[in-house]
């Protein structure tokens, strides 16, 4: 018998947000998958660590860019960053008010 398995939801990236939707934003996304970090032109950020990133997918041309906490460990990065330059993207969007658990 085939085993079924559910894929990421929300509530496997986004842990908590503001109320009345103040942590979320509209962005033109090219990445679609939940909890793609993205930069400010809707595409993973660099690999190198050196864009501010726009904030953290959660659903169809939305992103949650303030005010929030998200689990770090369900968080999609480019296959090739770096633990330095994952921490160092991290930080800034710990100062756009993002929390990563």
């Amino acid at each position: 018998m085939p085993v079924l398995e559910e894929g990421k939801n929300l509530n496997d990236v986004l842990l908590y947000e503001g109320p009345n939707a103040i942590s979320r934003s509209n962005i033109a996304l090219n990445e679609t998958e939940l909890g793609t970090v993205v930069n400010s032109a809707g595409n993973k950020v660099k690999v190198d660590g050196t864009e501010t990133p726009a904030g953290i997918v959660v659903g169809k041309d939305m992103v949650v860019d303030y005010h929030c906490i998200v689990s770090k460990k369900n968080l999609v990065w480019p296959a090739t960053m770096s633990q330095q330059n994952i921490d160092t993207t991290l930080s800034k969007l710990s100062t756009m008010g993002i929390k990563a658990r």
